[in-house]
């Protein structure tokens, strides 16, 4: 009928032999050598091999208020294999020129990832689960053979990219630079065709003025040219994001660097990204469409010793989001969100601190309609505030132990409203942590 749910946050829908299981591997090796003059080399190589293997129930539908009945089995298996190679190499230095120094950045990356995912979907998709029998892990294993789908893909990413940052004036210096990205991606997903060869050059320039020896103001500008994997209801990929980015802003450092301090205003337009819109009961994948959206903020912080031993930090970050009309848009992303820490060295051996985050509102359209009221359904998540303490204690040289305890006031909240189901997030839990080092 539109009302929230009100779960207990140990509900889950997870049948008793649903598993998901994930290895991955990673190799990398870097390389740094000093050309002289103040030039440097740099090159690094990174290899991961990502291993996923999985049965899944998943649950569907919209439940009755009063019986539970309403909600649908999804019982399907998952594998998945994805390989990925990356590479970067750069040099940087000074140069000299009309009589002042100036820095060079000439450099290049590469990246290629082969990734194939095969689903087996089970016997019994659609089965009414009645009461709440969706949540007591009871629903039989199935057959995983009732059909089957697969995706595979081959993906190329190549950049070169220069950046200069030219001392103008003593107080002023201009930093520019271009990046060529060319992507290539190749296969199919779940039957559908999917194939983009792009290259797009991407500017980037910003001023840094030193208004007095403490405080820096600064100016930039950034194109956005961002590749998705994400696919639509046809299973058709998304079109890259692409857009600008504009701040301007001004940093501070007092007191040797013991009192820091930002404030930025920005704007961002993004068309195209990537938001989930609904889940295709054919290939058993969530699939999005692409928002074009503008948003604009403020982003605030300060941090810094206010007396001996004493460590504070705030930051407060605003932003508003619409699409081509005007109207809120991404509004499972908090307009507000503030964070606080404090850490206090009690003794040689002894730290301890507390951290505070709170958001604002999110909310979610449901694109359904209630069947009692009339009215469109929103999901809607209201501002909470997270509490956390931690005690660090070095027992010696080399050991120590830490502890932490996190939401520490028990509150039940829901983690994020990007999906159209959404997950609680834990409630009072701690860790205890023992450090070793030579």
């Amino acid at each position: 009928d539109g009302t929230p749910t009100h779960y207990s946050r140990s509900t889950s829908t997870s049948a008793d032999w649903s598993r998901w299981d994930i290895q991955t591997q990673q190799m990398f090796a870097d390389i740094r050598h000093d050309l002289g003059s103040g030039w440097i080399a740099k090159a690094s190589v990174m290899h991961s091999v990502t291993e996923g293997d999985s049965d899944l129930f998943y649950v569907y539908g919209t439940p009755d208020k009063t019986t539970g009945d309403g909600l649908y089995s999804y019982p399907s298996a998952y594998h998945n294999h994805d390989r990925q190679w990356t590479a970067e190499a750069y040099v940087s230095g000074p140069v000299q020129a009309l009589g002042r120094t100036h820095d060079l950045v000439l450099g290049g990356n590469w990246g290629r990832s082969n990734s194939f995912q095969h689903s087996d979907y089970g016997q019994g998709i659609g089965t009414a689960l009645p009461g709440y029998s969706a949540f007591d892990g009871s629903y039989p294993e199935p057959a995983m053979d009732a059909y089957t789908g697969e995706a595979h893909y081959y993906y190329t990413r190549e950049t070169g990219y220069a950046a200069a940052r030219f001392s103008l004036l003593d107080p002023l210096k201009l930093i520019t630079g271009v990046n060529v990205t060319h992507v290539k991606m190749s296969g199919d997903s779940y039957g559908a065709p999917n194939s983009y060869d792009l290259t797009r050059a991407l500017p980037y320039a910003g001023l840094v003025y030193e208004v007095t020896p403490q405080i820096s103001a600064y100016a930039s500008y950034a194109q956005i040219f961002n590749p998705q994997t994400q696919t639509d209801i046809n299973n058709k990929i998304l079109a890259p994001i692409e857009g600008d980015n504009v701040e301007v802003g001004a940093k501070g450092a007092w007191y040797d660097g013991k009192l820091n301090a930002s404030f930025a205003l920005f704007q961002a337009k993004q068309d195209n990204t990537a938001e989930s819109a609904g889940y295709n009961l054919t290939t058993g994948q969530t699939y999005y469409t692409g928002v074009n959206a503008t948003s604009q903020g403020v982003e605030a912080e300060v941090s810094g010793q206010v007396v001996p031993g004493v460590q504070l930090a705030a930051g407060y970050t605003y932003v508003e989001i619409e699409d081509e009309q005007g109207h809120a848009a991404r509004t499972y992303v908090p307009r507000h969100t503030l964070r606080l820490s404090a850490n206090y060295q009690a003794t040689d051996k002894l730290k301890l601190g507390t951290t505070l985050s709170w958001q604002s509102r999110i909310y979610r359209d449901q694109q359904a309609v209630s069947t009692t009221t009339g009215k469109e359904i929103y999901s809607e998540q209201g501002a909470y505030a997270l509490l956390g303490v931690m005690a660090h204690y070095d027992i010696d040289r080399n050991w120590s132990i830490t502890a932490n305890l996190n939401n520490l006031t028990d509150e039940k909240y829901i983690t994020s409203l990007y999906w159209s189901q959404g997950y609680y997030g834990a409630g009072l839990n701690g860790t205890v942590s023992i450090g070793w080092k030579m």
